[in-house]
Formats: structure tokens, sequence, C-alpha cells
């Protein structure tokens, strides 16, 4: 679509340029090229215009607002560029600076022409964009709404590709169409002014070979930066980037390779944030990551929920405890793992290894775990570790107290009533009165005498203690 709009431009600029006698074709001309044209952007266009389609106002003004200010300000919105990766925007700037440097100077050929108009209409197209990033204070449902469509992307492209057959074509031939030949040097009858402008122009030779030849260096140079820090990515090969932190691809394709082979395919999965490549490798589903952003509103706003459920809460780490992405799905509480895997039909949650406690452990490696979210943790069944037990005094055993089986006996009132007696002291002997015993003089086993008159046991007199 820019494309076409990019010829646009370029066409309204040669018009103006060449004439309208010139060799630009008219506008009828183009018509049937223009209707392909078209036709071939359809499967683009189409996608394009109905991104809001079943939804109302309301959805749409938050859902182009999450796109433009959340999700992608890096790449749409110029202030948040201009803000957080200036040395990239300086970058450019002096890019653009070297194409129009070498885009001033005289045309090399026609195609050379055509090729500059374009570029400069991807130039507009990008001025556009910024000059709706200047109302963003005042209307920012229309900027969010605008800005939506990628007007930064084609000067992206076209810059750096103009640069490169610019420079190209002035060291191919440095020697632009408006210079002096020697056909048109004889025409000159005056042989001195004749002679002049032939010094001239050796001296415009020299000139424009040794601007070649410093700028054919420059670009072997840049060439040789390149393919040096492309040789440095392919010999020290990088990983993709799996997820936060993992920089061990063997690990991850293990981890990704037992999910594959072990569960089953519609089995969801929780990731961390940034992770890039699960789906790749595991083929399984996920709840949703950070990079895998819908286009249209609908499935746009279901994403922005998923995101803010499974990444975003009150960081207990820090000492702020504020509200924002967390650092990693361990910061999760059980009952909220537990919850979202109920939620998103997931059963599984996939993180570093040692980052999620209190659920059940299917699969750990050097570097990644696997934990379901349905089950609690399992006690381990191997014995803990001996831990000295700290030093106590020994308790003694239980010591059974027995007396010896004392002569049964009626027991008296003190007794019934459990109130303590001093133990008896025997009397002395007294000239019995009859053969028969008496109280006092009760033998072992025999049988108590009939008592007449009950009296309280007394205790043994202090003469007899004495």
């Amino acid at each position: 679509g820019w494309s076409i709009v990019a010829v646009g431009i370029s066409w309204l600029i040669l018009r103006d340029y060449e004439g309208k006698d010139s060799r630009i074709p008219t506008l009828w001309s183009m018509l049937p090229a223009i209707g392909v044209a078209f036709l071939l952007t359809l499967p683009a266009l189409i996608p394009a215009l109905l991104l809001n389609s079943g939804v109302d106002a309301d959805t749409t003004r938050v859902t182009n607002h999450l796109y433009v200010f959340e999700r992608l300000p890096h790449h749409l919105l110029l202030s948040s560029i201009a803000h957080k990766t200036p040395k990239m925007l300086i970058n450019f700037g002096a890019l653009f600076l070297i194409w129009s440097m070498l885009a001033t100077r005289p045309r090399y050929s026609n195609g050379d022409m055509n090729l500059r108009t374009f570029v400069y209409g991807t130039a507009f197209i990008a001025a556009g964009g910024w000059v709706i990033n200047l109302f963003l204070n005042v209307a920012p449902d229309t900027v969010a709404s605008l800005l939506r469509f990628y007007w930064f992307r084609m000067v992206d492209v076209c810059v750096p590709m103009g640069v490169a057959i610019l420079a190209v074509e002035w060291c191919r031939n440095p020697q632009p169409m408006d210079t002096l030949d020697e056909a048109k040097l004889k025409q000159i009858k005056d042989k001195k002014e004749r002679r002049q402008k032939r010094r001239q122009s050796e001296m415009m030779e020299t000139r424009l070979r040794h601007r070649q030849s410093f700028l054919l260096c420059v670009l072997i140079g840049l060439c040789c930066f390149q393919l040096y820090e492309s040789g440095s990515r392919v010999l020290k090969w990088a990983p993709p980037r799996s997820c936060s932190g993992a920089k061990f691809l063997e690990d991850w394709k293990d981890v990704c390779r037992y999910v594959r082979e072990n569960t089953e395919p519609t089995d969801t999965f929780i990731v961390p944030y940034t992770t890039r490549t699960f789906t790749w490798y595991a083929r399984r589903p996920v709840v949703g990551v950070w990079k895998d952003v819908p286009q249209d509103s609908k499935n746009l706003l279901e994403w922005w929920n998923r995101m803010q459920t499974q990444f975003y809460g009150i960081d207990t780490t820090s000492p702020k405890r504020s509200y924002g992405r967390l650092k990693s799905l361990g910061l999760l509480s059980t009952e909220r793992l537990e919850a979202l895997g109920r939620k998103y039909h997931a059963p599984y949650v996939l993180s570093t290894k040692g980052d999620i406690h209190g659920r059940e452990l299917v699969y750990e490696n050097a570097h990644f775990g696997v934990w379901r979210t349905d089950r609690p943790e399992v006690a381990a069944s191997v014995p803990a570790p001996d831990v000295p037990a700290p030093e106590t005094a020994p308790q003694p055993a239980p010591v059974v107290e027995t007396t010896p089986q004392a002569p049964q006996t009626t027991p008296t009132d003190s007794e019934k009533s459990g109130e303590p007696t001093e133990p008896a002291v025997p009397a002395e002997p007294e000239a019995p009165a009859s053969s028969a015993p008496t109280a006092e003089q009760e033998t072992p086993g025999s049988p108590e005498p009939a008592a007449t008159q009950e009296t309280p046991a007394q205790p043994a007199t202090s003469e007899s203690s004495n």
C-alpha cells in the first residue's frame, strides 16, 4: 500500500521537474497498471480495513491506544523513538544527510532519477507520520488510530537502499550527464576558450576520480565491517531467544522435546513473558506471550487482558511494592497459578529451574522445569538429610512405685476420707484379758471382729513415740 503511495508522489515530482511534454507517462496511460497494483494490494488492504470490525467505538479506541502507546511505540511513535533510542534516530538522520548529498548531484540516467523521487516519496510519507505525532497531546485518539499503519516502515528500508545504489552508481560512472565531452568542446570556435574548458573538464574529472576512490574506500570499509559483524554472529552462533535469561539452547530444546513427547497436543502452557520459540519447538499452545500480538481489536483486547492476568501484579520483592510487570513467574502465588490454569485450561507451567514452588514438578533439567498448575507439590519420598538433633538430657524411664502388700484390714474412717495418717507405732504389749485376740493384736488374715461401737482410730501417743 505505501509503495503505491510513494510511486504516486514520485510521479508528481517527475511531472513537475520534467514538464508535461517529457517522457513521464500520463495518468490515463497508467490506469491499467494502477488497477493491477490495486488488485495486488487487496490481500493486505482488506485485513487492514477489517481490523475494527465487530467491536464498538470504545473498544476500538482502547485497542488503538494499546497498540500504539503500549505495545509498539518503538515502531509507530516518533516521539517515543527519539526518547528511548536517540542514538538510532541520530544514525538514521546522518544516513539521510548522506542520501541528500548524493541525490542533489546531477543525475546519471533516467532510472537514477526515478529512484531518487521514489525515495523522496517514502520520506514524504514518514514526514506525514511525524506531523501526525505533533498532535499527540491535542487529539490522542485520532493520532492512535492513524499511527497504527506504520508510517516510518518504508523510509527505514528505502533510504539505506538509495544510498547504496547511488554510491555504487557514482563509483561506476562519476561523470554526470551534463558534463562536457570532446564533441561539445569541438563546437567551441575560440581556441583559448576551448583550451580553458578542456582544462576545467580535466580538473573536474580528476576531482571526480579522487572522490570516486575515496567513496569506494569508504564503501569497502563499510562492507568489511558488516561482513565482520555478520561473521562474528555466525562464528559465535547465539541461540534463539527462548525466554527471559535463557542462554542454554540445548536445555531449552530438551524441555521442549519433553513437552512435545509427553503431553497432549491440546495442552496449553503458561510460559515466561519473553518466550520466543516454545510453540516452534514444543508445538503446544500458550496462554499468551509479549511477541505474539494480534492485529484486530477483538483479539488484541483479549491478548492484553491475558498479559495483565499472567505477568502483572504488585512486586513484593521491590521496596516500592509498585504495580507493574513481574520479573518472573516465580513471583506468582500458588493460588494465582492454580486460578490461571483453571481459567485458561492450562495444566502446565514452564519456567526456569527452581522458579515455581508449591506445585508438582513433572520434569526438570539443568536450567528449566515443568510443573502442574492443578496439583500441589508432592513430598519427596527419599529420607531427609541427617540433621544433628540438639543435645538434651536423657529422660529417665518412668518409675512405678510398688509398696509391700499390706494386710487386708477394714479401712478406718480417716482412710475412707483420704486424710493422711501417721504411721502407727506398735504399743507395748499388755496382759491379755482373754485368749481371743483384740483389735490391736489382730493377726494377718483374721476377720475383723464385730465392733459394738465405732471409735475413730487414735494416733499413737507421744509417750510411745518417745
